[in-house]
């Protein structure tokens, strides 16, 4: 399953899905508790468009620590720009969530954009050394 940013999904979010809301920059509890653990940083969305996942920022500013919250584990409180993290209790469980790793997740959709993609071998080879070389000769 290839996943996918929120935003690269569908660039107009905010408005399609949120009414002009954004659940980017909510923040995100332990459990039903008053425990800060987070910061709503991205959501994942598989290739129909599903959310999968919350990309949660547990620390400040560069120092922090971006796991995944499955979406089946997240209760929304949209009036208080809240997310409560059901079955965690405290921040260092929420550390413990598997690491988000952008690159990883970029590499994996180009991966599964190109493995559609199929490319003709040239009917015609070339030989680039005897190009190069006569380029060299003639500069």
């Amino acid at each position: 399953m290839a996943l996918q940013r929120i935003a690269d999904f569908e660039p107009n979010y905010k408005e399609e899905i949120f009414a002009g809301d954004d659940i980017k920059g909510f923040d995100v509890y332990a459990g039903d508790s008053d425990e800060k653990v987070g910061t709503v940083y991205d959501a994942l969305v598989d290739e129909t468009g599903r959310f999968r996942y919350l990309v949660v920022d547990t620390g400040i500013w560069i120092f922090g620590k971006k796991v995944l919250l499955p979406i089946g584990s997240a209760r929304f409180d949209y009036g208080a720009h809240r997310v409560y993290a059901t079955g965690l209790r405290s921040k260092a469980q929420a550390e413990q969530l598997p690491a988000y790793q952008a690159l990883q997740l970029l590499l994996a959709t180009i991966a599964a954009a190109t493995a559609t993609i199929s490319i003709a071998p040239s009917t015609k080879p070339t030989n680039r050394t005897t190009k190069i070389s006569s380029f060299m000769k003639n500069a």
